[in-house]
């Protein structure tokens, strides 16, 4: 089996079989490739219609568990694969046709662990909001953390023991940095395959959230700032900002967040660093990426990252 494509399900009966169809209609043999379904203990109709795919598809295998959230689910299904790669797919999202197969060549052409490809963000009306423009450089690894939009060996996955190891906002981040460490050989391709579907539906949250939002936040920063000295302070400043920024909380969560964030970083981040990142300039660095690191880089120097939080202007910040 070449190709393994887990994905993680949690209440997604209205997306589920899009998502299941985009790997079905892929332009590559059926026996190089399986699904694997894992549902995460949903209460909706999503276990039973992966058992109906299952039952149709010899090369579905659904496992069905109790809720254990995202990256864990994600282990899960690294354990319970053979195949040579494996590639996660959010169970909302979807893969134009020839994902796998330009993917699968562009890691067998280099002998690569990772494949790391961009994306497109499509709205429920079918606009495209924004596409991703990824170069082939180091900082585009870095910069599209997530798990899916790439291949990874198995084999690598499993020598080096690299499992999503917090249960929190950026665990994919996590992962790939650890994938880093490791020594992984990867490389960026300029190809676009990967549908991230905007889900009005998993983006809403209530008031109540902001605690959780916070906490999860705190637990992924820690996890980014005890990562070793391999990884640049930039990406640690830069996921600084964008964490901070776009987290879909209010004014004052917002203060509590930056300064809990400061008191973390700072035995792993200096004003050296955030100096330097001022004027830090990478071609594969987004714009609005580059933007958010000076504009963190500046008011943690001039410690007014606090009142930023005045700024933002509503608590509907979109976030999946």
């Amino acid at each position: 089996m070449k190709i393994s494509v887990v994905i993680p399900c949690y209440n997604v009966e209205k997306y589920v079989s899009r998502c299941i169809e985009s790997v079905l209609k892929q332009n590559i043999s059926k026996q190089d490739f399986e699904i694997l379904a894992i549902n995460d203990g949903s209460t909706d109709k999503t276990l039973q219609i992966l058992r109906g795919y299952e039952e149709k598809y010899s090369h579905i295998r659904v496992i069905n568990q109790m809720n254990k959230g995202l990256g864990e689910t994600r282990n899960i299904g690294i354990e319970n694969v053979e195949s040579d790669y494996i590639a996660f797919l959010d169970s909302d999202d979807w893969i134009d046709q020839d994902y796998l197969k330009v993917l699968y060549s562009l890691a067998e052409e280099y002998s690569l662990d990772i494949v790391n490809s961009g994306f497109r963000r499509p709205k429920p009306n079918g606009e495209i909001l924004f596409q991703s423009n990824l170069l082939d450089q180091e900082s585009s690894f870095f910069t599209n953390g997530t798990a899916w939009g790439k291949l990874y060996r198995t084999q690598f996955l499993k020598e080096k023991q690299i499992r999503n190891r917090i249960s929190a906002f950026g665990e994919d981040i996590i992962f790939n940095l650890d994938c880093f460490e490791a020594g992984a050989k990867f490389k960026t391709t300029e190809y676009i395959g990967y549908n991230w579907f905007i889900n009005d539906e998993s983006l809403t949250r209530s008031s109540r959230d902001e605690e959780k939002i916070v906490e999860t936040c705190k637990i992924f920063y820690k996890a980014l700032c005890e990562t070793s000295a391999k990884i640049n302070s930039y990406y640690i400043i830069l996921y600084a900002s964008a964490t901070l920024f776009t987290a879909n909380i209010g004014a004052k969560a917002f203060k509590e967040l930056s300064k809990e964030m400061e008191n973390i970083s700072k035995e792993r981040v200096t004003q050296k660093d955030y100096i330097k990142a001022i004027f830090t300039y990478d071609k594969g660095v987004a714009f609005k990426l580059k933007m958010g690191t000076l504009i963190y880089s500046l008011s943690t120097l001039t410690r007014i990252t606090p009142l930023l939080g005045f700024l933002k202007i509503s608590n509907k910040v979109k976030r999946k």
